[in-house]
């Protein structure tokens, strides 16, 4: 949508106060249409999007053409979320005075990707709980009696 012109002026015609008001009204009241739909990728220039709506799982606040159930939320204070299919497909909170995290790291041909415990703290654990009678698999195979010295190979 565009914004269209309230008075086209002919050559030798005096522009009025109503005629200026009316065109000036137009653009600070349509000032949506100058901008949105984006036509050309936008620079923030250092600065933060904000007052983003926190979106619901089946139309997140960030989302993709064609794809309008598929992106990022937030479904609570301090929490982000990832939608795909219109179903929450991961959930990151945090914990007052956090300073431990998990680090995902990709890697190059023929190695493994890391999930690594990180932060300020010298030994991190990894804590990881199945919903109720769940189980922990690894390569489709249950773990049990797992040990941390110990190196598992499935």
């Amino acid at each position: 949508m565009s914004i269209s012109r309230v008075h086209t002026w002919s050559n030798g015609e005096v522009l009025t106060h109503t005629d200026l008001n009316a065109e000036f009204d137009n653009i600070l009241n349509n000032a949506h249409s100058l901008t949105f739909p984006l036509t050309a990728d936008g620079t923030f220039g250092g600065f933060k999007a904000t007052g983003l709506g926190l979106g619901l799982v089946s139309s997140p606040s960030v989302q993709f053409t064609g794809d309008t159930n598929t992106g990022i939320y937030s479904s609570a204070a301090d929490t982000f979320d990832i939608a795909a299919g219109g179903i929450r497909a991961a959930s990151f909170a945090t914990v007052a005075l956090g300073v431990n995290y998990l680090e995902l790291n990709p890697s190059v041909a023929t190695a493994a990707v890391k999930l690594d415990s990180e932060g300020s703290d010298t030994n991190i654990n990894i804590d990881v709980r199945p919903k109720g009678s769940g189980v922990l698999l690894v390569n489709g195979e249950t773990v049990t009696g797992f040990l941390a010295s110990q190196v598992y190979s499935y």
